[in-house]
């Protein structure tokens, strides 16, 4: 996006300079500019009555720069699922206690094997005590906040090939001969896990 913004931004510098005027664009583009030595904010110059015409070109632009990037229409987006945050905790009723504060509810899990899924809203938060050293962001493709099947979804091994055609490095991998429920894991640059689970 931000090549396609420094093009758009090229573009947009033909119509106008960064001073306000019009710049050599504007007659090859066929918008109106201003005769020499006139104000193009005089109220006189009926030319300049609809300024809107270059705020309205950058998205124009932008969205024809993305257009000749993306020829056969490919998604642009990443449907990463459902997010949640999985904290690692020393004392689980102590940490469940406290974001019942926050409004959290159990959603599920299980505090006896000292993990739980606590919800408010659409916001989730896991509770796991020893299982894990960092807290992690998780991922569900295919879950909505309810851990509900969506019908429509990015599959995690999709996931998976578009970040490793982006160059992302991943600490697990998920089989992406197979079908179903599957997992990966990516670590940020400040060494922040991700976790990108599918369950369906």
């Amino acid at each position: 996006m931000e090549g396609v913004l420094r093009s758009a931004g090229r573009r947009l510098s033909w119509l106008a300079r960064p001073d306000g005027r019009p710049g050599p664009g504007l007659e090859t583009a066929g918008l109106p500019r201003a005769a020499p030595g006139r104000d193009r904010d005089s109220e006189s110059d009926d030319r300049w009555s609809h300024p809107p015409v270059i705020s309205f070109c950058l998205p124009l632009l932008a969205m024809q720069t993305i257009a000749a990037q993306n020829p056969v229409g490919r998604d642009l987006s990443m449907q990463l699922g459902v997010f949640s945050i999985s904290l690692a905790v020393r004392d689980i009723e102590a940490s469940k206690a406290f974001y019942e504060k926050f409004g959290f509810e159990i959603f599920g899990g299980n505090a006896a094997q000292k993990w739980l899924i606590m919800k408010n809203g659409d916001h989730i938060i896991g509770l796991f005590q020893g299982m894990f050293e960092r807290n992690i962001l998780t991922f569900n493709p295919g879950w909505d906040s309810n851990a509900q099947k969506l019908a429509s979804f990015t599959d995690v091994r999709e996931l998976q090939r578009q970040l490793k055609a982006q160059g992302v490095e991943l600490q697990t991998q998920a089989d992406e001969s197979t079908t179903g429920p599957a997992s990966f894991v990516a670590v940020d640059p400040d060494g922040n896990p991700i976790l990108v689970d599918q369950h369906v």
